[in-house]
């Protein structure tokens, strides 16, 4: 199941779901109660709102921005295709792939990055396993710090303007109906904190997130720590000295304490600890050896597996 089946899975939850529950309505709060709840409801609306101009509109325009800087002014690199996958053929003869590139970061360190994108031009075999390619690298950590070379990208109008207006409509045109059928010549006073009305942009907020949520919590460190350690980082060899289940699962996977245990390239002892998601069929490895790991050295402490 891809992403557009979970997204349309969420938004059901998010704007249908509720409007199972406007029974509620009937239920009338004291005049202090309801105006504290729409009052709590208009900033959890506001909130949202904001939130869906930043997704839809305002961060996809600073992306596009920072590629197109990317491009131009970015510190060119060679790299190599380690490994490609075919993710979708695509009507027009287009493939959505993902390839994976070794190359030399700012410091010299070899490291390798994943990068998921449409060719355009699959019969040129330009992408394929072993083929050079040029990539572009960020003299500062941001997202993304690292791109293909030629790599163009779009961005679309229709469908933030269309996400952003939704919102809007719906939110008003949900608390009108709601106002129209529960109001009775009592104004908001149907309104309490476990309305409908009320739940909804909170609703949304959290599972559209959630991904988001669920990698801060278990998957590791923050983005901007991984790009610093994708651009910055020293390679060295850590020993596992202890490998423990926190007892998380995500997607019936555990979650791995690691306590690892590595000296830097100035000779200074470090012991550290790191949380990774570890599939089942890998489960078998996470107690043994060593593993190589990318390290800041102005701050040891941020480490991740390469």
């Amino acid at each position: 199941m891809g992403r557009k089946f979970w997204f349309g899975y969420m938004a059901f939850f998010v704007f249908v779901f509720p409007l199972f529950f406007s029974y509620v309505g009937n239920f009338i709060s004291s005049p202090i109660w309801a105006t504290v709840s729409l009052a709590v409801g208009l900033i959890g609306w506001i909130t949202f709102i904001y939130w869906t101009y930043k997704q839809a509109i305002a961060q996809p325009r600073k992306l596009q921005r920072i590629i197109h800087s990317l491009v131009d002014q970015g510190l060119q690199r060679k790299g190599t295709v380690a490994h490609k996958s075919l993710l979708k053929q695509q009507k027009d003869g287009s493939e959505m792939i993902e390839i994976l590139v070794q190359f030399e970061n700012l410091v010299g360190t070899p490291v390798q990055q994943v990068f998921a994108f449409t060719d355009t031009k699959p019969h040129q075999k330009r992408y394929e396993v072993g083929r050079s390619i040029n990539l572009r690298l960020s003299r500062t950590p941001q997202s993304p710090s690292v791109v293909v070379e030629d790599m163009q990208t779009k961005f679309s109008w229709t469908f933030g303007l269309f996400a952003l207006a939704f919102v809007v409509v719906y939110m008003i045109g949900t608390f009108a109906f709601h106002y129209s059928m529960y109001s009775n010549g009592k104004g908001w006073r149907f309104m309490s904190l476990w309305h409908p009305w009320i739940m909804t942009p909170f609703t949304g907020l959290l599972l559209f997130n959630v991904t988001a949520i669920f990698g801060k919590l278990f998957g590791g460190g923050s983005p901007e720590t991984e790009e610093k350690l994708i651009l910055q980082g020293k390679k060295a060899k850590a020993v596992v000295q202890r490998a423990d289940q926190t007892g998380t699962y995500i997607n019936e996977q555990p979650q791995i304490r690691y306590t690892l245990a590595f000296t830097d390239e100035r000779g200074k002892n470090h012991v550290v600890s790191i949380k990774r998601i570890v599939p089942l069929t890998e489960l078998h490895l996470a107690r043994t050896g060593t593993r190589d790991i990318l390290y800041l050295p102005d701050d040891p402490d941020q480490i991740t597996f390469c």
